[in-house]
């Protein structure tokens, strides 16, 4: 093998969604590798971000073949097909297997088949410490598209329910060419309250963004963007279930609820301990059903996995709507549910599968505890008990974490050095939720 080819990697093409823009590693980012001596192919794409011209002249080769490259990086998980093709070699990506994904099985057992070393994005963490923090992600781009798309999606529920409000106004995340532009339409949609109000039947209008980490903060940049003479961020739950019962039509009130709002031990009168809840989960039960009668739209950004308490079921849903049914409403105050974080099975139960750009939405029937296929309209009892619920969706224009790229050069080295090896390495020791994915893998090498 020349030097060249010594260390080399390859960009791949795109193909889990015809609205994938995103790209691992910039032009830029191409150019520092080539002055490190590390050949760059890239497979040709009219659909990400960043052109082949772009990458053509930081030095990149554009080719469709790339059985030459040693590691090769995607953004979401690559063919199957591409695996088989390329035995031993290193894949960089978001394969969504460490939490034991079933649908991303098939490309796990296809990585431990052919020998290839997997390395997961999601996995990649300061010191190597499984409780380190995270240093390849997208979290922050992705709670505030779950902002647009939740608020976007709240717009159509009411809509669909009989009340106008400026929430229509927004588009799908994916169709602003930019996150500014998107903040521009978020604002003008602050503007239309604070100038029209919005109708006393949903007013006011309440979110509550769980999650304190990026996906959250994302979330909550994108949010503030309504304007301050508009929105007020309230401190605690508490605070939000007094302004709930106010007729504020020109405001939106929001608040961040962090663990100790969602789940409280199961011993009586015990404190909250953020250490014993994560170590020891079974300890508490959830308590965010309480706070439903306060909130038009979930914001879920935290993180969550089999070892936790479901954080809302549907027996607590259909409770919900039925005390609201009781106390003369047309329908329940929560009527959207934006679940970024997208666990599955999901800590909120509304959650039965993921959604796509083309088709975001679904109707969920707490009482059925199952999805409802039906148009989005609708009237009478039926209609009070459906919930609607959105699936996250990346922002177009994000790569990978730059800290990353100045450790390529390194880990860019021929997979003949890995033969010797587990077949597969997932970038992981004792992630939650993951032990049995790794029986899984020992069982098969």
């Amino acid at each position: 093998m020349s030097g060249c080819h010594m260390r080399s990697i390859a960009i791949l093409r795109e193909t889990c969604s015809a609205f994938e823009r995103r790209a691992p590693l910039t032009p830029r980012h191409v150019a520092r590798l080539v002055a490190e001596h590390v050949a760059v192919v890239v497979q040709p794409s009219t659909q990400r971000i960043y052109t082949d011209a772009e990458y053509l002249a930081a030095g990149a080769t554009i080719n469709e073949d790339v059985s030459r490259a040693t590691t090769l990086f995607g953004v979401k998980q690559v063919p199957i097909a591409l695996i088989e093709q390329m035995p031993g070699a290193t894949f960089a990506f978001f394969s969504h297997t460490i939490k034991g994904q079933e649908a991303s099985m098939p490309l796990l057992d296809a990585c431990i088949r052919n020998g290839v070393r997997l390395i997961d994005y999601e996995c990649i963490r300061a010191a190597g410490a499984s409780s380190g923090q995270r240093l390849v992600g997208f979290g922050e781009l992705a709670g505030k598209a779950g902002l647009i798309n939740g608020m976007r999606g709240l717009g159509l529920r009411l809509a669909a329910l009989g009340h106008e409000t400026p929430l229509l106004g927004l588009l799908p995340a994916y169709q602003y060419g930019s996150y500014a532009e998107a903040c521009a339409a978020i604002r003008v949609v602050g503007e239309r309250i604070a100038a029209g109000g919005l109708p006393p039947s949903v007013s006011p209008l309440t979110i509550a963004i769980h999650g304190t980490g990026n996906v959250g903060r994302g979330a909550l940049h994108a949010l503030r963007h309504l304007g301050d003479d508009v929105l007020s961020v309230v401190k605690t739950p508490a605070a939000l279930a007094h302004v709930a019962g106010e007729s504020a039509s020109h405001r939106v009130f929001a608040v961040v609820l962090s663990a100790t709002d969602v789940v409280m031990p199961l011993e009586p009168g015990a404190p909250f301990e953020r250490a014993e809840y994560y170590a020891h989960p079974e300890r508490y039960r959830p308590v965010l059903h309480e706070l439903l009668s306060s909130i038009s739209l979930l914001i879920h950004c935290a993180g969550w996995d089999m070892r936790y308490p479901r954080l809302l079921t549907a027996a607590q849903l259909a409770t919900s709507a039925a005390a609201a049914r009781e106390a003369g409403l047309p329908h329940a105050k929560l009527q959207m549910i934006a679940d970024v974080s997208c666990d599955l099975p999901g800590a909120l139960e509304s959650l039965v599968r993921t959604t796509t750009s083309r088709a975001p939405f679904y109707i969920y029937d707490p009482v059925a505890a199952a999805e409802r296929v039906c148009p989005a309209g609708g009237s009478g009892a039926t209609e009070m008990r459906g919930i609607r619920a959105i699936w996250r969706r990346p922002l177009p224009v994000c790569t990978v974490a730059r800290r990353f790229v100045d450790k390529l050069a390194h880990i860019c080295r021929p997979a003949r050095h890995l033969r010797r090896r587990r077949p597969l390495w997932i970038a992981s020791r004792s992630m939650g939720g993951c032990d049995h994915v790794r029986r899984r893998a020992h069982a098969k090498v």
